[in-house]
């Protein structure tokens, strides 16, 4: 698995420091309105001009960087990922997915195609109220062809607490210390790269690397509002296009 490209820091530097010079020449300008002005009542004029100047400089910053780096990232040249490195033995690694009476089946479906060499369980955390709901979970996954090659578990906390993050401390305090590896998943991640396990684990024999960011990909329906298909448009934005 290759390491994402990053966008160089000059074009945002530059948008930048043209930005801060335009600010600079509007402070100038205000300055000297509040000096013609003069007296006490220019005061809350200037106070005011500065808390605009400081929001709009903030947010353009931002935007600027935003759209240096987006530009980046549609013009950088696509790299061909990695081949999968079959034969090599994968850690033992637990898919978590996470749901709460939204259990989505064909995220799940997808989810269990993944491919590793070694061991692996994919555990359910269900923060539903409903023991029939979690039932019919472990039907449907049993029922999958790739089950066979999954330990499977679903499980549910007696108490829901501390939203996701409860969920997910909840969960390692339980689970035993063979798996070494986790892929954490919603209730609506769908696996679109199948070797996505086998191609992050190398990852982590760099003890610097504790984490492996997977990136999302922007799904959109044809049929959906237009502002659902803009919006994963935008997701793609950061989404590295492996060709």
């Amino acid at each position: 698995m290759q390491r994402p490209l990053r966008p160089p820091a000059w074009p945002t530097c530059v948008l930048i420091g043209a930005w801060s010079a335009v600010t600079a020449m509007f402070v100038a300008d205000a300055l000297g309105a509040w000096r013609e002005a003069g007296g006490v009542a220019a005061v809350p004029l200037a106070f005011a001009l500065a808390l605009v100047v400081i929001a709009a400089s903030a947010g353009a910053w931002y935007l600027l960087g935003f759209a240096a780096k987006a530009a980046w990232y549609v013009a950088a040249p696509r790299r061909r990922a990695a081949a999968a490195p079959y034969g090599v033995a994968t850690p033992p690694i637990v898919v978590l997915y996470l749901t709460a009476g939204d259990f989505d089946r064909e995220a799940v479906e997808s989810l269990l195609w993944l491919r590793t060499v070694g061991p692996k369980l994919f555990l359910v955390h269900d923060d539903g109220a409903d023991p029939q709901a979690r039932e019919q979970m472990r039907e449907q996954i049993a029922r999958h062809p790739a089950a066979a090659g999954w330990e499977v578990a679903v499980w549910h906390r007696p108490r829901r607490e501390g939203g996701k993050a409860g969920a997910i401390n909840w969960v390692l305090d339980r689970l035993d210390p063979r798996w070494q590896l986790m892929l954490l998943c919603d209730c609506d991640s769908i696996a679109l790269d199948l070797d996505a396990l086998v191609r992050a684990a190398p990852e982590f024999a760099d003890p610097s690397v504790a984490v492996v960011q997977c990136r999302n990909a922007g799904v959109a329906d044809p049929d959906a509002p237009e502002f659902g298909r803009r919006l994963a448009a935008a997701i793609d934005v950061f989404t590295l296009s492996w060709s």
